[in-house]
Parts: C-alpha cells; structure tokens; sequence
C-alpha cells in the first residue's frame, strides 16, 4: 500500500471529536474510546435502540457513517451504511478540505430527532423483514461529491425548488457535466475513482441508480470520453454500459413522480 500524505489515526481524531459532538448534542453517548481496528478506526454511539458508527477504513480510503440496532444495551451488529465518502487527499493542502466534506456529511445525516427517527424506522423495518433499498440516486449523487465541484449545492437548491431530488432529470442536468469536466481536465487518479465509483453503485444500488448510470450518464458522454473510463469499469459495468450504449438515440419515457410512503419521503427529502 501506498504512503499516505496524511496520518489517518489523526485525521480520525479530527472527524470522531467534531461528529461526536452533534451525536452528543442528540444524546448520543460514546461507547469507550477509539477502537484501532484491523484495517482503520471506529467508535460507536447509542441512544436508546440505535447505534451510530464512525468508521475509517485506511486501507481503502473511506470514512463510513453506519447504523444498526440495539438489544439488551448492546449493539446487533448488523451495519447498514447511512453515509459513505472517499477520503484520498493527494496533497497536504487537501486534508483540511477533504475533512470538512466528511464532517459536514455526517453531520448532515445526524442532526436533529427527525434524523434519528426516520434511521430508527429503518433499523425497525430490517427487523420486521420490510427494509427499503436505501441505495438510491440521491446516496449515489453524495458519493461523487468529493469529485464534482459544487454538487453538493446543486442537490441543496435542487430540493429548495423541487422539493426533493429529481432522479435522471438532475443527473443529466447538474451531473453529467461535471463528469464530462472531469473526465477532460481532472488527474488520472480521479477519473479512476469515478469509475469505481459508478461499477460499485452499479452493482448495489436500485433500479434508477442503474439506469442513470448507464442510460443517463454513459450515454451521454462522448465517445472520447467513453473510452477513458470503460476500461476502468467493472466486468458488469461493461456489460451494462454496452447494452444501454445500445438505447442512445432513443426515446425514453419520461420519470414519474413516485409514490412513497412518508418514511421513504422523508429519507429522499431530508437526509441528503
């Protein structure tokens, strides 16, 4: 593995004791100290029947906010990802940014009961068998935060005006030039973590996350452009790529307004 520019036990340190605060401010409480794990650092904060994660995982340069239950004042185990963002500064002058993008996020997904209401439902529906996908379009835009410049803004005033986030619609818009920015004028090692980025939500994420990948984003670039990045895709990915490849030109219906129930509502409009 590679050096890092940066100490992650430090940067840890860094992002723990800021979202540890708003957790604490929510009546979260720290459960012991930082626990060195075998490839990062985590600490755990419960209230009640929830418990929330902060998770750094060195060796693939992530920072993870996870979520589970809580049974008999202990945790379940059963990790969900409420928040997942890439951590690669490539110089020193990065750390600093890259760290705010984190805590900003989590801080973000954490703040106020309502949060913590709408997390709790969902800990409650996975027991009861009736978990939504929560790898949606909106948990796809979030990833490429770090990579495009002003997304985060464009998804703030895209609900702002629209009242929540509109799938394909803002994809094409706000998204698709910015990929196509990146992919003229960004170093190699970003163009690399986007395209992990699209084989990785294209294996997890929901239909739309699918579609917008490959009908959306893909077909919409360039054939130049094209080629920067399939080779870097997943053997899926590929797959994917070329059969919507073979849609460009075509018609598509346009995306209705889904129906959904409030939690679901809540999760699309709010947390992101």
């Amino acid at each position: 593995m590679e050096q890092s520019v940066y100490n992650p036990q430090n940067v840890f340190e860094q992002v723990n004791s800021r979202v540890g605060e708003v957790l604490n401010k929510n009546h979260f409480e720290r459960q012991g100290e930082i626990t060195t794990e075998d490839d990062g650092y985590s600490t755990v904060y419960i209230k009640d029947d929830l418990a929330y994660q902060i998770y750094m995982n060195n060796e693939k340069h992530q920072f993870l906010l996870r979520y589970c239950g809580v049974e008999n004042d202990e945790v379940d185990g059963k990790w969900r990802t409420r928040s997942l963002l890439l951590f690669e500064p490539e110089d020193e002058s990065q750390i600093k940014r890259e760290v705010e993008s984190v805590v900003n996020d989590f801080t973000e997904e954490i703040a106020g009961p309502s949060k913590a209401a709408i997390v709790l439902n969902q800990v409650q529906k996975r027991h009861r068998g009736t978990e939504e996908n929560t790898t949606d379009p909106v948990f796809f835009f979030n990833r490429l935060v770090p990579l495009c410049k002003d997304l985060r803004d464009d998804l703030l005033k895209e609900r702002v005006t629209y009242g929540e986030v509109r799938g394909a619609t803002f994809a094409k818009e706000k998204v698709l030039p910015k990929v196509q920015l990146l992919l003229e004028s960004g170093s190699q090692s970003s163009v690399e973590r986007l395209a992990n980025i699209f084989s990785d939500l294209y294996e997890v994420g929901d239909l739309d996350v699918r579609s917008i990948i490959t009908l959306v984003l893909i077909n919409g670039l360039t054939e130049q452009e094209y080629q920067k990045l399939e080779p870097l895709f997943s053997d899926n990915l590929k797959k994917g790529a070329k059969a919507g490849l073979g849609m460009k030109g075509k018609t598509v219906k346009p995306e209705k307004k889904k129906k959904a129930t409030r939690y679901v509502a809540d999760n699309l409009n709010e947390t992101r």
